[in-house]
């Protein structure tokens, strides 16, 4: 599966939300989920530019249980403070894996 999150940080710079990113990335490894996109959200292409958001990440889990496993983290949960205060909006969306003719 695969998680879209959408970010919009409260200090615009993204400093304040760093711990708890930080606090992610091991969760992820060790969940046996990995990292496949990050950057900033650049040019909406098509709908409303409200609200706006400073950066997208796509990362992909082997499962719903992984990625629940990785809420549930010691060091995650102990760094969301920085998350609740990093952050001014978050959206997050869950997609199954896509379904891929295997001669694409």
């Amino acid at each position: 599966m695969f998680i879209v999150e959408l970010l919009r940080f409260a200090d615009d710079s993204g400093d304040a939300y760093r711990t708890y990113r930080e606090a992610l990335e091991p969760a992820i490894e060790a969940a046996g989920g990995a990292l496949v996109w990050r950057g900033a959200y650049d040019t909406l292409v098509l709908g409303g530019a409200v609200p706006g958001f400073h950066e997208m990440v796509g990362t992909r889990y082997p499962n719903r249980s992984a990625y629940l496993g990785v809420l549930s983290d010691e060091g995650v949960i102990s760094a969301t403070a920085a998350r609740v205060n990093g952050l001014a909006l978050h959206w997050i969306y869950a997609a199954g894996w896509p379904q891929i003719d295997a001669g694409f």
